[in-house]
């Protein structure tokens, strides 16, 4: 039984506010193979390291990414809606994360496809920037490009096709959705494990070659990762999710 590998989930999102450079660290120290973190589009057109469309989180409840510049965007706090230990953190950018963690570890870049149905334009705008960015990275085979959307991933394949790209699904008939231009293009599929049994595993790996798994915290969740020998789990606490798999792999 092959051991899966331990990617944080927007970092240690569980001990430390979601994609930070505190929550990247603590993913590292509790020995994470690799970082999953989300990108979003400014108003300017840079890439930033958030997950939601809205800076809710922050109190800030109906404005968005999109409706500030980088450096607006630096001037905020992000960490200290977490706790007053993390109060001062600030956002990161995508040159950022690739500066500072890209030759240490793997990245997970998921393009949130934010307006894809009524703006696409600024999916496939923010889609270019990050292939852009990335296909010029020192340590290119550490990177992947994850998205839900198809077209997104479409978009950067079709300017970049070099670049490993990953298609997250949330439904076993995500599958059956999926075009054969994508199929044929992805280095993996990345589902929710709690949908997913081995017959839906079984037409992954027949289509693609590999198979992540998110989120995926319980130890009830670990235990059918393993079965069906995914390659990657995505996990929100990496130290709990490595315990867990080592104790599990020695019962069995």
């Amino acid at each position: 039984m092959k051991t899966p590998r331990i990617i944080g989930h927007r970092g240690a999102s569980w001990a430390r506010p979601e994609n930070t450079a505190p929550a990247f660290d603590l993913a590292l120290q509790e020995g994470a193979q690799g970082l999953e973190l989300d990108l979003q589009l400014t108003r300017d057109e840079q890439v930033v390291v958030f997950h939601d469309k809205t800076l809710s989180m922050l109190g800030m409840k109906h404005r968005r990414i999109a409706q500030y510049t980088r450096e607006e965007l630096r001037a905020l706090d992000v960490g200290g809606w977490f706790s007053e230990e993390f109060a001062g953190t600030r956002i990161l950018d995508l040159d950022e994360v690739l500066e500072c963690y890209g030759e240490v570890t793997d990245l997970y870049l998921e393009i949130k496809p934010v307006g894809a149905l009524k703006k696409p334009e600024w999916a496939t705008r923010l889609a270019r920037r990050v292939a852009d960015r990335v296909s010029a990275h020192q340590h290119l085979h550490r990177i992947y490009v994850l998205s839900f959307s198809e077209a997104v991933l479409l978009e950067v394949l079709r300017s970049h096709a070099h670049l490993r790209c990953v298609h997250n699904l949330e439904h076993p008939h995500d599958l059956d959705r999926m075009s054969q231009e994508v199929l044929d293009a992805l280095h993996a599929v990345c589902v929710d494990i709690r949908r997913f049994d081995v017959a839906d595993v079984a037409r992954v790996h027949a289509a693609c070659r590999h198979l992540f798994a998110y989120t995926v915290d319980a130890p009830r969740h670990l235990k059918v990762a393993l079965e069906l020998q995914v390659d990657a789990i995505i996990s929100n606490g990496p130290a709990q999710a490595r315990q867990t798999l080592s104790m599990l792999m020695t019962t069995d």
